[in-house]
């Protein structure tokens, strides 16, 4: 519902879905959101969930039933391709990416026969991604392909201007407490703006409020939540690549956004990660037939399939 009410605001509501800077009047598509990378992050949750499923649902395309939905993802698809346009955010369009593209590796034939291929791919990647951002700066070139500036629209300052503000680097400031007193009032000085209240880092807002701790617990729980996706490969393979780029997108997004802790997007992976199990839900793969004694193999029940 979030992206039509958007679209509605935007085209026929300019006054409550765009805002206009103070200064140079300047336009910033908010749509029912509250700022330009809200809404780059709801079009980003939702254009992969949409991509999602009609990748998922193409093999049975001609189907009358499969054909409506179809049409009506492609639709909503649309609709976010437009707003994310509109919504300027770079990190949002190239996550977008990212994740569609994780989407599809994941469902073609190369990752059906060994799916151990995408779950080693995927984390070298990233793993890789990181080492060569924190070596040579490869955030600045990405930049230079977007389109955007090599200092991140001013981030690389404003992270060395941060990692110089005294802080318990083991423990760090506290849970939620680097923002707060006199450290903030130093930060706007330093930094010469009238409003700041994150890093637009993930990883270097964590280590500001719990430190080095914090970012080991964060990749603490990253690693259990891979795990819990890669079971998903054996057990639901088509929701397993939509974990799988979302987690993947989540380690990218962070780099230039702040998004662990209290976001949508963190919201949707501890959705996609958490199992609750059903009684009676599904039938085991295997049982012994009491009457034969012997082994017999059940079809796997999927979410959602009506067989006849």
């Amino acid at each position: 519902m979030l992206l039509p009410l958007s679209v509605l605001l935007i085209k026929y509501y300019p006054g409550m879905g765009i805002h206009y800077d103070q200064w140079i009047g300047r336009p910033e598509y908010v749509g029912v959101t509250t700022s330009k990378n809200m809404l780059g992050a709801l079009c980003l949750i939702t254009g992969l969930f949409f991509f999602w499923d009609t990748v998922r649902r193409w093999p049975a395309r001609r189907v009358p039933e499969t054909k409506r939905i179809l049409t009506i993802n492609i639709i909503f698809i649309a609709m976010t391709l437009w707003l994310i346009n509109l919504s300027n955010s770079a990190t949002s369009r190239t996550c977008l990416f990212i994740g569609c593209a994780i989407i599809i590796l994941a469902h073609t034939r190369w990752a059906k026969m060994n799916p151990r291929r995408v779950l080693v791919a995927i984390p070298v990647a990233v793993a890789t991604y990181l080492l060569l951002d924190f070596a040579f700066d490869l955030s600045s070139f990405v930049a230079e392909l977007l389109g955007r500036e090599q200092t991140l629209t001013g981030r690389t300052g404003m992270w060395n201007a941060l990692l110089a503000v005294p802080n318990n680097p083991v423990l760090g400031a506290g849970y939620q407490s680097f923002w707060l007193g006199d450290r903030l009032t130093t930060v706007w000085k330093s930094l010469d703006v009238v409003f700041l209240n994150e890093a637009h880092n993930g990883y270097l807002e964590m280590y500001l409020n719990l430190g080095l701790f914090g970012l080991v617990l964060l990749g603490l729980f990253m690693a259990s939540a891979y795990r819990i996706v890669s079971r998903q490969l054996n057990s639901s393979a088509h929701f397993a690549s939509l974990s799988l780029a979302l987690w993947s997108i989540l380690m990218f997004y962070n780099i230039t956004e702040v998004a662990f802790g209290g976001s949508l997007l963190w919201f949707s992976l501890l959705l996609l990660t958490t199992v609750v199990p059903r009684v009676g839900a599904e039938m085991p793969l295997e049982s012994k037939n009491p009457v034969t004694k012997k082994w017999i193999q059940h079809p796997a029940s999927l979410p959602g399939d009506r067989r006849v």
